[in-house]
């Protein structure tokens, strides 16, 4: 198992689910795509029926997440840094928001299931249905702290490289000039 802290001690640092660390934040960077496209697809289906908040917060958590991996394409300590936040902040967001999912729905399991049904779509009933979707959440919740390990140790590594370090000492050089 890779998991970060387990990979400095086995002397494997610099990897992510056993790649090097740049296939890793590509994974990452797929990831992040995907789950944005599919938050677009599910506030396009939601939006039509009735407002949820849920939507909103994770169609902006996905935003949040693919824009600031993109922000990375411009590499420096900063941006390492604030992708780093992100992913940590946007995964608790993600981490409250699944805990009140669950809590609701465990407070109103009549209002999700009101009679056994069957759903067409997953083509199982709709506590089947609701049970993958908690199973999957809890998955994508779980590979998002090891992203955010994976992003975190992406940023520490990059503040000990001289090339960057250079690079952040001239951009502070510039705000200097500038004020």
């Amino acid at each position: 198992m890779c998991v970060p802290c387990r990979s400095r001690i086995l002397g494997r640092e610099n990897k992510c689910c056993c790649l090097p660390i740049g296939l890793g934040l590509m994974l990452i960077g797929i990831t992040n795509v995907a789950l944005f496209a599919c938050a677009v697809l599910n506030y396009i289906r939601v939006v039509k029926r009735a407002w949820e908040p849920l939507i909103y917060i994770g169609l902006f958590i996905a935003f949040k997440r693919v824009f600031f991996h993109y922000a990375t394409c411009k590499d420096s300590i900063s941006t390492r840094r604030n992708y780093a936040w992100v992913m940590f902040l946007t995964t608790c967001l993600e981490g409250a928001m699944l805990f009140w999912q669950v809590s609701s729905m465990l407070a109103n399991s009549s209002q999700f299931c009101p009679n056994n049904s069957y759903i067409p779509t997953f083509k199982m009933t709709c506590p089947g249905a609701l049970t993958l979707i908690e199973v999957l959440n809890w998955f994508f919740l779980f590979l998002y702290f090891y992203f955010t390990a994976v992003a975190y140790e992406y940023y520490v590594r990059g503040s000990a490289m001289p090339e960057l370090i250079k690079l952040a000492a001239v951009e502070e050089e510039r705000k200097k000039q500038k004020a």
